[in-house]
């Protein structure tokens, strides 16, 4: 089944003005014709793509500077800020105050996702875990195992230096 395709000019504006618009014209009529061709549909295929071709080299030759220079100055897209996903539901009650004064300190540079795995400046941490981190960070002095595991996460340094936290062992009761 062989597909039509429309191009259209914009509303308001006369086709024959425009030697654009009636190469656009041009093509389109071409091409409907050769769809009502009694032709192979890999024949059709052909045949409409190297009009597309033609059109697509003449929009290149023809394209004027206004338009080139609307395409460059147009404005940036604006970015949304997502918020940063909670998990801190993942830390013990009595160290969960803590351990969201230590998020709330991260830069905006440092983000991580629903399961933990952080992201400094658009770059993911391979094998980070901000749960871990902030385990670390908020556990007492006497909880090695989860001191140990804190330490050996690969983003451990960069969070506990952007947070402004004390090194691991030096916790005070709050």
């Amino acid at each position: 089944m062989a597909r039509r395709i429309l191009i259209k000019s914009p509303q308001g504006s006369n086709p024959l003005d425009d030697p654009i618009e009636q190469k656009i014209l041009s093509i389109d009529q071409k091409i409907k014709s050769l769809l009502s061709l009694d032709l192979q549909e890999k024949e059709k295929v052909l045949l409409v793509n190297q009009l597309l071709q033609e059109y697509f080299k003449y929009k290149t030759q023809h394209s004027s500077p206004t338009q080139e220079l609307a395409a460059i100055l147009k404005p940036p897209p604006v970015e949304t800020v997502m918020p940063r996903p909670i998990i801190t539901h993942n830390i013990q009650s009595q160290q969960r105050n803590r351990a969201e004064e230590i998020i709330n300190n991260l830069p905006p540079s440092i983000t991580w996702d629903s399961l933990g795995r952080i992201t400094h400046s658009g770059e993911t941490i391979p094998r980070s875990n901000l749960i871990d981190i902030l385990k670390g960070l908020t556990a007492q002095p006497s909880w090695t195992r989860i001191i140990s595991k804190a330490r050996k996460d690969p983003a451990f340094s960069l969070i506990q230096a952007e947070s402004g936290e004390k090194p691991i062992g030096a916790w005070e009761h709050y």
